[in-house]
């Protein structure tokens, strides 16, 4: 039930942040972002803005913006974190819950994979919606007490230009020691 709300939540965040634009960009290339979940983003060097989560979009931890929108739409990347994995034994476990609601929320899975970042498990899943011509990457990475689900959305024709900005995100995701 919390993975169908969130992406619920996805697909309310992918509807309604066209409008909102960036004020406040990311500090300086290259910084460290400390998440008191237990995570940083370390040496992160990205062009792409942080903004507040929206308050109504609950479990949003923190929130990215692409600096400018193109055709209307702004791409974002959301970090969302879930300490509500105690039924999930593994991450493939944890993915396993909710994959089938793409399909219920008119997602196409375009492939995933399990890999490791920092000896840590870690799994991409890509997606896509015809009817709303989004497309998403959602990397989760995850431990037995929580799961940080890293999600990237834009438009269907600038995914591609959009994707290096993600994954520079992504990749610099680690676990605090």
């Amino acid at each position: 039930m919390k993975t169908l709300i969130f992406l619920i939540v996805l697909l309310g965040l992918s509807t309604t942040h066209g409008a909102l634009e960036t004020t406040s960009p990311v500090k300086p290339k290259g910084i460290s972002i400390e998440s008191p979940e237990g995570f940083l983003l370390k040496d992160l060097n990205t062009a792409w803005f942080q903004s507040p989560p929206p308050p109504s979009k609950k479990g949003i931890h923190m929130l990215f913006r692409a600096p400018k929108a193109v055709d209307g739409f702004q791409a974002l990347l959301t970090i969302r974190v879930d300490k509500d994995v105690e039924k999930a034994k593994s991450i493939k476990q944890y993915v396993r819950q909710w994959m089938g609601d793409y399909k219920k929320l008119g997602y196409k899975v375009l492939g995933s994979k399990a890999f490791k970042q920092d000896g840590n498990p870690a799994y991409v899943i890509d997606v896509q919606n015809k009817k709303t011509k989004k497309q998403v990457r959602q990397v989760v990475f995850f431990k037995p007490e929580k799961a940080v689900v890293i999600t990237c959305i834009d438009n269907e024709k600038s995914f591609t230009k959009s994707l290096p900005e993600c994954n520079r995100v992504t990749k610099s995701f680690a676990w605090n020691k």
